[in-house]
């Protein structure tokens, strides 16, 4: 999944697109952008670093198993800035899960790639809604994405990181205005 987004808030968890419905317990995927602000215990315990990436997946729909929340997924090395076009993405290819700004890899040890070879929820019969900028949780609506959103491209399989370049390249984002 790759998208086009200009972040232009600092809020915590903004979702920005997926198939995580945590009020149902139906967490698929969902690439996620800036977790809340940790301490360093934290971060060494699988908590991410704010104002990154974050591909998020499940292989059981509900949180990590001894924790409150998913906590399986990778996480970038870059700050993500403020008003600033960019193609934000992950890949799960059954193995790892990977986030990708601008096409490249965000390598950061142990957290990206992430090796997760679980499999994804399947979300049983009646499955859970991919959703866009917002994910369901508590019952409500929340994790809204803070920004804007020019594209969205969703494949059946993880592209290469060749494939990323391609894809990030093939899309002229002008500065300060949508797509």
């Amino acid at each position: 999944m790759a998208a086009w987004v200009r972040r232009e808030a600092k809020d915590s968890w903004q979702a920005i697109a997926g198939v995580w419905d945590e009020t149902r317990k139906k967490r698929q995927y969902c690439l996620f952008l800036n977790a809340p602000r940790g301490t360093k215990a934290d971060e060494m315990k699988r908590y991410p670093l704010q104002n990154r990436i974050h591909g998020h997946v499940s292989a059981i729909g509900g949180p990590t198993p001894g924790d409150q929340f998913c906590i399986t997924y990778s996480s970038g090395a870059t700050e993500i800035p403020l008003g600033e076009w960019l193609c934000l993405a992950m890949t799960y290819d059954g193995r790892e899960s990977r986030v990708y700004v601008n096409g490249r890899l965000d390598a950061r040890e142990q957290f990206n790639p992430f090796a997760y070879p679980d499999g994804l929820f399947d979300g049983g019969a009646d499955g859970a809604d991919f959703t866009v900028g917002a994910v369901h949780r508590g019952g409500e609506w929340g994790n809204f994405f803070g920004g804007q959103i020019g594209g969205l491209a969703i494949f059946k399989r993880a592209l290469s990181e060749a494939e990323m370049q391609a894809l990030a390249a093939s899309v002229s984002l002008p500065k300060g205005s949508a797509p």
